[in-house]
């Protein structure tokens, strides 16, 4: 100071009207590289490159940084990363791409979009009644398709044709039926109803008289055709 250079010691203030520190000019816009303990700005911290911290362990760009600028926890937004609230909620993604297995507890919303899916791969539907259908108008009345407890390995089989499923509920709706090649009717009655006015028996018994003896029972026929 004054052309003598002092020991270190602590000075009140010192006042400067040019030179260096460390080969820094006091007053440059450009200061050297160094070392802080901390840094406290009143403004814009401006960065040119990358920002290491940790002794350089961790470097973080500006790009990465921007996608945390602004975030709301539980609402998705454009460009910035995806934070739940404290429950665990997030809203609203419009399209999410899975490679893998997608776990949840409740799927709601239109199946309408759903595409590519093979029957062989939707494995097994758990429970008693595991579908439910709505039908064409949202009420609370659905249709349940339950199952009997299986004792081993079942197959139901649809036909290749169109028509209504007959079940103990709508037997009524049942007009007309083709030839019966086989099998036995177990029914001890047959409702008038379900027969043709003309009936073409080939062997067995009525009222426990042989079709085609020579003593029928008793009774009362429309018409009756026999081959023997």
């Amino acid at each position: 100071i004054g052309g003598t250079t002092p020991a270190s010691g602590t000075f009140t203030s010192i006042t400067s009207s040019g030179g260096t520190v460390d080969n820094t000019v006091i007053g440059g816009t450009t200061p050297a590289a160094g070392t802080f303990t901390s840094v406290t700005s009143t403004g814009g911290v401006q960065a040119n490159g990358n920002l290491s911290l940790d002794d350089g362990t961790t470097t973080i760009a500006a790009s990465e940084l921007n996608v945390l600028d602004g975030v709301t926890a539980g609402v998705v937004a454009d460009d910035k990363a995806l934070v739940v609230d404290r429950d665990k909620n997030i809203g609203i993604i419009r399209n999410l791409t899975a490679s893998d297995t997608v776990t949840a507890g409740v799927f709601v919303g239109s199946a309408s979009g759903l595409t590519g899916i093979q029957a062989d791969s939707i494995a097994v539907l758990s429970g008693a009644s595991p579908l439910v259908l709505e039908g064409s108008s949202d009420d609370d009345s659905e249709t349940t398709i339950m199952v009997t407890d299986p004792t081993e390995d079942r197959t139901i089989t649809l036909p290749n044709t169109t028509g209504t499923v007959i079940t103990t509920g709508n037997m009524s709706s049942i007009t007309s039926t083709g030839t019966i090649a086989e099998g036995t009717w177990q029914g001890k009655v047959i409702v008038d109803t379900y027969l043709a006015d003309d009936l073409t028996i080939f062997g067995g018994t009525i009222d426990s008289t042989d079709i085609g003896g020579t003593t029928p029972a008793s009774g009362t026929f429309t018409s009756i055709t026999s081959s023997g």
